[in-house]
């Protein structure tokens, strides 16, 4: 028990993600996954939408949020769940 809480929280450390908003379109907001690991946006909450998902975030990627969402305009506060871990946009 202990060994996965351990893992996990190394896993959590090792996500390397950066969210770009250039604008208010689902094309001008992107998701960087700077780091050496794959990973997974499971959920996106724009607005009072909830969109779940099980999009991949390669090493080195640059994904356009319509990528995942379509064309969309994109309200605040956006919430982005990868591997777990929230990051939120205001």
């Amino acid at each position: 028990m202990i060994g996965n809480e351990i893992n996990n929280e190394i896993q959590t450390l090792n996500i390397k993600v950066k969210i770009i908003v250039l604008g208010n379109a689902s094309t001008q907001v992107y998701i960087y996954n700077y780091g050496s690991n794959y990973l997974k946006v499971q959920e996106i909450i724009n607005g009072s939408n909830v969109i779940e998902t099980d999009y991949p975030l390669e090493p080195g990627s640059l994904v356009p949020l319509s990528s995942i969402l379509g064309n969309i305009t994109v309200n605040r506060p956006l919430l982005v769940e990868i591997n777990g871990s929230l990051y939120v946009i205001n």
